[in-house]
């Protein structure tokens, strides 16, 4: 009998090579999945983590609902004040590819006259604490580098979106590194501080803005599923698997004499795919069953 098995989201094919021969291999083909799927889904996330810094309230701020951002006015002492937000994204499966990234606030108060302001947000590098963080303190008992977070050390000084902010109301902001800093979180969880959100010049007055509790972010991301086997043949003694390749992936070929136990052997492997297209993996036919695995990495 000759039989496959998808276990785990790799392609697994139990193979009879003694038998192989004498097995239909038109009946094995349509036993086996014919393309890689790819699967789009949005993540819509609120923080896991928001809070504001400010020369004026001293904090820390954490537990309040809203957050300030931007500079304030005379009366305030021309206060600046940052907001920190951060997304839990476990959610987006590891290896998923990001496609969009929308980021919004929502402004519920604003100076009587306020300039336009371009608020602008930084990748964090270090790590900080919605509970404990204040102009001064990153955590409890860590300082920043420099009051406020120091730029290049604490924050990236590239800028991942930004939005021109006038009056209240809600505001998306723009930019492609908003999805480049996601995927990198996605790949690297343990990267994942967050964003800094701050004005673009600090030094001009009456720019300060009141944030509605909870930023908003949403993630749209495709999945490509692990390759399957198209079709399978005895070639110059040796069992061969054949399917599509992605370029820039490594595959690997595994086998183990067990469906549901044991451990992988891997029996052959391609280097980095320079393009798409078919590619195959052999390993030389021997007696028993062989239950295999095709993976990419």
């Amino acid at each position: 009998m000759c039989m496959s098995f998808i276990r785990r989201g790799m392609v697994s094919v139990r193979v009879l090579r003694q038998a192989l021969r004498a097995c239909s291999l038109m009946a094995l083909f349509a036993s086996l999945a014919a393309s890689t799927s790819i699967l789009a889904a949005t993540a819509d996330l609120a923080p896991s983590a928001d809070t504001y810094i400010s020369t004026h309230f001293p904090g820390p701020n954490g537990e309040g609902a809203d957050m300030v951002i931007g500079t304030q006015g005379s009366r305030a002492g021309f206060a600046q004040n940052r907001g920190l937000v951060r997304f839990d994204l476990s959610s987006i499966p590891a290896g998923a590819h990001v496609d969009s990234v929308s980021f919004e606030i929502s402004l519920t108060k604003s100076p009587s006259f306020p300039p336009t302001a371009n608020y602008q947000l930084h990748r964090f590098l270090t790590d900080w604490s919605e509970s404990d963080a204040t102009w001064g303190m990153r955590t409890v008992s860590d300082e920043w580098m420099s009051p406020g977070a120091e730029a290049g050390t604490e924050y990236s000084t590239n800028v991942s979106g930004s939005a021109l902010i006038g009056s209240t109301g809600t505001f998306p902001f723009s930019g492609t590194g908003m999805a480049t800093d996601v995927e990198f979180w996605i790949a690297n969880p343990t990267a994942n501080r967050g964003w800094l959100i701050k004005t673009e010049d600090e030094s001009v007055e009456l720019t300060a803005r009141r944030v509605a509790a909870g930023p908003h972010l949403i993630v749209n991301y495709t999945v490509v599923a692990a390759p399957h086997i198209d079709s399978v043949a005895l070639n110059n003694g040796q069992f061969c698997a054949s399917f599509q390749a992605r370029t820039g992936k490594r595959y690997v070929l595994e086998r183990r004499a067990d469906v549901d136990s044991g451990g992988w052997t891997e029996v052959a492997n391609l280097p980095p795919a320079a393009a798409d297209g078919p590619a195959s993996l052999c390993d030389p036919a021997g007696q028993g069953n062989g239950f295999y695995r095709i993976g990419e990495q």
